[in-house]
């Protein structure tokens, strides 16, 4: 297991108390050290990320508009590290030590790991525009971790695509494209065993649909209020252990 630092990258979707979370817990529960980026697409970041910029280890980038995929697009082209781990800014933790298992699969040699991935799946309709789907294997982007030059030499992108064959609508979700090409050239990858989710929560549909939206699933509020405790306890942990002044 490695000892050296790994970099977390996070694209906040405008909710920054909850990419405080993803941060705060995510270091609380690692034995690993970690440093974060994160995106902010749009623009206030820095300001209502303070506290966190005063700890070191968090580092924000800001591009107005810029999306989720396009974020880890950008991340794959310019970091300088060998893997690159992305959470969704609606990830929190609460097990130690949650980036084992990821590290353990990156040195035994994979070149992506997902807390789960997807096979093809008929009858999926696509969230956004309400369209009836086949969706095509991928990751679970909001844990995910990455070989990066496996990934940039396949110069595939993870944003969303699809494409129209004999009447069907072939869909590849986040990372779904990334995915098939490490496939196609006979690379490892791996999901995570159904047991990793104890270590982690996902709120889910934080990135494109607003908290109070009418007909809100009863276990996405019960995530988002379990988060919302979750926050005052990582803040004073984090106070305690001086990552935050």
């Amino acid at each position: 297991m490695t000892s050296e630092s790994l970099t977390v990258h996070i694209a906040s979707a405008g909710r920054e108390w909850l990419t405080e979370l993803a941060v705060l817990s995510a270091a609380h529960h690692s034995t690993v050290p970690l440093n974060f980026v994160i995106g902010g697409s749009i623009g206030t970041e820095p300001n209502l990320l303070a506290e966190l910029l005063r700890s070191g280890n968090v580092r924000i980038e800001v591009a107005a508009g810029r999306a989720h995929s396009d974020w880890l697009d950008h991340w794959v082209r310019e970091t300088r590290a060998k893997y690159a781990v992305f959470l969704d800014s609606d990830v929190f933790f609460r097990r130690t030590c949650w980036v084992s298992p990821i590290v353990k699969e990156l040195e035994a040699g994979a070149t992506l790991v997902s807390c789960h991935l997807r096979g093809r799946e008929e009858g999926v309709i696509e969230p956004v525009r309400g369209a009836v789907t086949t969706a095509m294997p991928r990751p679970s982007p909001w844990v995910m971790a990455v070989d990066v030059a496996h990934v940039r030499e396949t110069g595939a992108s993870f944003a969303y695509m699809n494409t129209v064959q004999d009447g069907e609508i072939l869909a590849w979700d986040v990372g779904g494209k990334v995915l098939e090409a490490l496939n196609r050239k006979g690379l490892v990858t791996r999901s995570l065993p159904d047991s990793y989710g104890r270590y982690y929560t996902h709120i889910g549909g934080m990135s494109w649909r607003s908290a109070p939206a009418a007909g809100i699933e009863p276990k996405r509020w019960l995530r988002l209020h379990e988060a919302r405790i979750r926050v005052l306890y990582e803040r004073l942990a984090a106070r305690r252990s001086g990552l935050n002044p």
